[in-house]
């Protein structure tokens, strides 16, 4: 009977670890997750905006300055400065946004064994918004 389990012991080999296999994330998951994330990065956006017109009566006209594109131009700033910062620090800290965690989608580096960089993300980031 040792014999058996000796013979059958050392015909079980231990599981093999998986190959990291990417694959490109579906065209309609990434849509929804983008859109997702887009609604919560816009949100403290819209926030601010409703906050400021309360704050100033309703009257945005006091606080422009001669050139009225000047407040435009720095909310503008502000909403990409947000926006911009809501996904580096998520795919940064956690490979993925709330959105594309939601799809199982993840970012990751080309070197599946290193972590993405910050300088990658901000870059990847920028890069979207400029494309």
């Amino acid at each position: 009977m040792d014999s058996e389990n000796s013979q059958t012991n050392q015909s079980v080999k231990a599981p093999q670890p998986e190959q990291f296999v990417s694959k490109p994330g579906r065209a309609w998951y990434r849509f929804w997750a983008e859109v997702i994330d887009s609604y919560i990065a816009g949100l403290p956006v819209a926030v601010l905006l409703i906050l400021f017109i309360y704050l100033t009566g309703g009257n945005t006209q006091q606080l422009e300055s001669d050139d009225p594109s000047t407040a435009t131009l720095i909310g503008y700033l502000i909403g990409t400065i947000i926006y911009v910062s809501y996904f580096v620090y998520f795919i940064y800290k956690k490979g993925a946004t709330i959105g594309k965690d939601a799809y199982g989608l993840t970012v990751f580096s080309l070197k599946p064994s290193k972590k993405l960089t910050l300088g990658q993300v901000i870059l990847r980031e920028l890069t979207v918004i400029l494309v």
